[in-house]
């Protein structure tokens, strides 16, 4: 058996960046980023890989690992995450309860029930509060197609 500290040594940092299987932990956090990190806390997890959305009314970062592949939104209010949310449909990207993007909708309900449904525009999002943070499940057609995580003060719609 390694002494702790060799293996401490050996050990490599985790590369910040966006993650290819992100996860959702309802009330809790999107990717591993929480509503009210810093973008400090956000770089830290997610890397500087990002683009700046040149047209949105709130400071919003876009992680993508090409221009055109599905990823994470981040967007800020006083300098705190107000928001994070998929962008596209990231394959691989599940519920902490193992709902997973690309499922039926059906599959939503086994796993909440409670939650609200609200039709956005070329999309549904189902919605439930609890206290000051929303979580979001997106949906097109008939399966699953990201998730959310927002202060109530930010429109579900995004």
């Amino acid at each position: 058996m390694l002494p702790l500290l060799l293996v401490l040594a050996l050990a490599r940092p985790v590369a910040a960046g966006l993650p290819t299987h992100g996860v959702l932990v309802p009330f809790r956090s999107l990717a591993g980023v929480r509503l009210g990190d810093t973008p400090a806390q956000v770089e830290a997890r997610l890397g500087t890989r990002y683009q700046p959305c040149a047209r949105c009314a709130r400071a919003t970062w876009y992680y993508t690992r090409t221009d055109t592949s599905p990823g994470l939104a981040v967007a800020f209010r006083q300098g705190r995450v107000s928001a994070v949310s998929t962008l596209g449909a990231p394959i691989g990207w599940r519920t902490s309860d193992g709902l997973r993007v690309g499922e039926g909708i059906d599959h939503v309900r086994l796993f909440y029930a409670k939650f609200a449904w609200r039709t956005c525009i070329g999309y549904g999002a189902l919605s439930l509060r609890k206290a000051s943070t929303v979580t979001a499940i997106y949906t097109t057609g008939d399966v699953v197609y990201g998730f959310g995580l927002l202060r109530p003060v930010e429109p579900v719609c995004r």
